[in-house]
């Protein structure tokens, strides 16, 4: 699994209104011409102030140039009115009122891992698992939780697949660092390829089989974020697109809400206990809706909590024995008490407000390589502070400490 050696694209998007995500990608040696005329490469009809060819965006596959076509309103890059000027990776251009940003295909490699590598078996693993997904038959999707790692929007915006927020409005706009997204992902994809590599084990989103459009397929996935829950006044926002929600759900709805949660779907597929892949199928053609929303019921909430604590425990199980079972603290300790140090060290955590897992995980980590409430021992008192720090958020705290400790992928030399 290598794409280092590609030719790299270039992406212009725009990104207001009701051309919103819409995208022109170039390829090396192009030029895009963008304005209200329909025969240009990117088109915006219906913004009255754009010129008809208004400027052009030229890529030569390290490099990007923008240059005004003469317009009447003039062009804006970074906020500055120019007639001609170097685009990078991420730039904000301006024409008439329309926005757009432009993004270099996969120019932002991975951020340095607060967990351990990957094993061997866990590259393979990967490797299998994108042939797997790789070999569906229909459309496969993904929706990806972006508030599991500042990565996602990362990727999603340095690609040139086609993708949506399952969020609308100015409130969707507001949350988008957070939202939900549905991306389409052909066979060919590096995109996918990105996405097994970096999330496959982190608990990114879920994967999806359909044949219909990407947004007939976000129409019916929008229905499903707010259920009705039995006993409960309002109603409630459903995680469904979080693997440990769904894979524990799936397993006991009754005929009505399975046909209501797949709707056109015809295969769920995403992580399961030591990523491995669960998969679920939609033996039937799904019959018409029910009408209303998805009702769950308080004994589905009380055992999908239960069963995904339950999956957590599991996997930070399986990655303490995989990677640290030499460890003193951990060598010869019976699963249960190895179930229950983690369960303490987890309340532990989300007693100082740590709480997403990827950071829940790497405090076990701290605890299992430097004692059980480390942070209480005083040659980790900073720790304390670090965890005491009210303004912070739980991520913020565990990557301060995760520099300070320099524990990825080795534990801290005395």
């Amino acid at each position: 699994m290598n794409s280092s050696n590609f030719e790299r694209r270039a992406i212009v998007q725009v990104r207001w209104g009701p051309m919103a995500y819409h995208k022109a990608i170039l390829n090396p040696g192009q030029v895009l011409r963008v304005g209200r005329d329909e025969s240009l490469g990117l088109a915006v009809p219906h913004d009255l102030t754009m010129s008809e060819a208004h400027f052009e965006i030229s890529w030569d596959g390290s490099r990007s140039w923008l240059k005004d076509l003469g317009s009447r309103m003039g062009t804006r890059l970074g906020g500055e009115r120019v007639t001609q000027g170097e685009v990078f990776n991420g730039s904000w251009v301006r024409a008439g009122h329309t926005d757009f940003l432009v993004y270099f295909e996969q120019a932002t490699p991975p951020h340095e891992p607060v967990a351990p590598l990957p094993t061997e078996s866990e590259t393979v693993n990967k490797a299998s698992v994108l042939e797997l997904l790789r070999a569906q038959e229909l459309t496969l999707y993904a929706i990806l939780d972006a508030a599991r790692s500042e990565r996602i929007v990362e990727l999603l915006r340095e690609s040139v697949e086609e993708y949506r927020s399952l969020y609308e409005g100015p409130q969707g706009e507001a949350l988008a660092e957070v939202a939900p997204y549905l991306v389409r992902l052909p066979r060919d994809s590096r995109l996918l390829e990105s996405l097994v590599l970096e999330g496959w084990g982190h608990d990114w989103g879920i994967y999806l089989t359909c044949p219909l459009s990407l947004l007939e397929v976000r129409r019916h996935f929008r229905k499903l974020l707010m259920v009705d829950a039995e006993g409960q006044d309002g109603r409630l926002y459903f995680r469904f697109y979080d693997p440990r929600v769904l894979g524990s759900f799936l397993n006991i709805i009754h005929a009505q809400q399975r046909s209501m949660l797949f709707g056109s779907v015809k295969s769920f597929l995403m992580e399961g206990e030591e990523d491995a892949v669960l998969s679920f199928t939609q033996q039937v053609e799904s019959e018409a809706s029910p009408r209303g929303g998805l009702l769950v019921e308080k004994q589905q909430i009380l055992l999908s909590d239960t069963a995904l604590m339950a999956a957590f425990l599991s996997k930070v199980s399986h990655r303490i024995l995989q990677e640290f079972k030499d460890e003193p603290l951990i060598r010869g300790m019976a699963p249960d008490s190895l179930r229950q140090f983690i369960q303490e060290c987890i309340d532990d955590a989300r007693s100082h407000g740590v709480v997403h897992g990827l950071d829940v995980e790497y405090f076990v980590i701290c605890c299992v390589l430097l004692g059980p409430n480390f942070h209480q021992q005083e040659k980790y008192n900073w720790a304390a502070e670090v965890l005491g720090e009210n303004d912070w958020d739980g991520t913020t705290k565990m990557r301060c400490i995760a520099q300070r400790l320099m524990l990825a992928p080795r534990r801290e030399e005395a």
